[in-house]
């Protein structure tokens, strides 16, 4: 069976399924927080169909950022699942089926009374089954494993102007933004990250040298890195999924 989405156990021993993760599947547009309030006025009830939890996410620099969550039990993932109508959610809604499905088989081999060998080979199965799974989930996981390997930690500048566009502004707008929230100030016509931002790799001063009337001049401007983009994105991007009250503390420089 292909590995879909996460199901773990909680401190009681039952089944759960992240709501964020499950948020991510469906491919959601709306944000994290007020998807879950509407999706739990269908009637499920708290502690019994979801329950509140805390886990962590990592930020632009690597660091652990603690963030609002709900485990889910099989049967509620299911009803949201359904509740969506979209083809997303009849793909989760029937993995979650073929899940305890093959669980309950899985259940009733270990509970029939069987021979030493049976048992052997039942358990050499259910093992190569939980490896096949396992491969998968890497598989899954390697895309991401890759752009924080290699993007992340790429050099490349990306200047203001692109960042912008993906944000519908311009590089104006931006630039004017990043200096009310005390990222950036303007020295000698360019821009210079305020010093608890210059050692985290967002950005770095590019030197661009240049003629005019036969004569040598250079001029300064400051490109971002992958982790720079990452983090304006953080700050400024609405349809990101986790909500605004979790963004990155930002505090006004004044010079």
């Amino acid at each position: 069976m292909q590995h879909l989405i996460n199901i773990t156990t909680d401190g009681q021993g039952s089944e759960v399924v992240s709501a964020r993760d499950l948020h991510s599947f469906l491919e959601v547009t709306e944000r994290f927080n007020s998807w879950c309030s509407r999706m739990f006025e269908y009637g499920f009830i708290e502690n019994q169909d979801f329950t509140s939890v805390k886990n962590f996410a990592l930020v632009n620099n690597g660091a652990k950022r603690e963030i609002d969550d709900y485990h889910l039990t099989i049967d509620t993932a299911k009803e949201i699942a359904m509740l969506q109508r979209s083809e997303k959610g009849k793909e989760i809604r029937q993995y979650f089926i073929q899940y305890e499905k093959r669980s309950k088989e899985l259940i009733g081999q270990l509970t029939k009374p069987q021979s030493d060998v049976e048992i052997l080979s039942n358990a050499v199965l259910i093992a190569n089954r939980l490896l096949v799974e396992k491969e998968q989930q890497i598989q899954k996981l390697a895309p991401k494993a890759e752009y924080v390997d290699k993007v992340l930690t790429s050099s490349t500048g990306i200047n203001v102007t692109t960042i912008a566009k993906e944000l519908g502004m311009t590089a104006k707008m931006l630039n004017q933004k990043l200096k009310e929230a005390g990222v950036q100030y303007e020295n000698n016509g360019h821009y210079v990250l305020y010093a608890k931002y210059q050692h985290r790799n967002l950005a770095e001063l590019k030197t661009h040298h240049y003629e005019k009337d036969g004569k040598s001049f250079t001029k300064h401007y400051l490109v971002w890195t992958e982790v720079g983009r990452v983090f304006i994105h953080n700050l400024f991007n609405d349809d990101l999924s986790w909500s605004k009250p979790n963004r990155p503390k930002v505090v006004t420089n004044r010079v």
